[in-house]
């Protein structure tokens, strides 16, 4: 809610439709907890304290928005996931019929330069301005994708969505660093510090005990 209030925004929006939660052991008990308190208890808990601060709380469904997001926006994977849900939160306040996904345009399509180049050395770019609609858009990706990672080797495999920038990349000012934990993957975000206004961070970082 700090962040809600520090960008002044009015409306949180949460994707829904996404798989079952699930642990890497076998015990039903933890996944069922997981399921539980990462889709009900967090939910319930952020509606609450944003409806004592005048935010509103929205769901909209998940599908197709990693894909769209990377094709669109120029932004970490993650990220660019983040703001297609975003879009469609502030398309579903402003129209209630709006539909789920975007109308379709060729012209906003822009792949990441390794992806596209790999993809265009071998063949196998597909012809956006053939397709009709982002659903045959996801299809096409994901069939230029499973070829790809077959004729590459895994260390120099190339994914469709955009990396995420690491530490080493000074010119970036958020990037990730890996857990490290072998029974615990991940990565957590180094979060700079801001100096100014909030859209200008530096690319100096926080100690690791700063980090909330």
């Amino acid at each position: 809610m700090r962040l809600a209030r520090a960008w002044n925004a009015g409306l949180i929006t949460l994707e829904h439709g996404l798989g079952k939660l699930r642990s890497r052991t076998k015990n039903r008990a933890v996944n069922r907890t997981i399921n539980f308190w990462g889709r009900t208890i967090i939910l319930a808990s952020l509606t609450r304290r944003a409806g004592l601060a005048g935010v509103s709380v929205s769901t909209v469904p998940a599908a197709y928005s990693s894909t769209i997001g990377n094709m669109v926006f120029d932004l970490p994977d993650p990220c660019a996931a983040a703001a297609e849900i975003a879009r469609r939160g502030l398309a579903r306040a402003s129209d209630r019929e709006s539909g789920i996904l975007p109308d379709y345009d060729p012209a906003l399509i822009q792949p990441h330069d390794l992806w596209k180049d790999r993809a265009t050395e071998q063949g196998l770019l597909p012809d956006f301005g053939r397709v009709g609609s982002w659903v045959e858009c996801h299809g096409e990706i994901k069939t230029a994708q499973i070829a790809l990672s077959r004729l590459n080797r895994r260390d120099a495999r190339v994914g469709y969505r955009r990396p995420l920038p690491r530490p080493t990349d000074v010119t970036h000012p958020w990037s990730v660093v890996g857990l490290g934990r072998h029974k615990t993957p991940g990565m957590v975000m180094k979060i700079p510090v801001v100096m100014g206004k909030m859209d200008t961070p530096s690319t100096q970082y926080m100690p690791d005990s700063q980090i909330r």
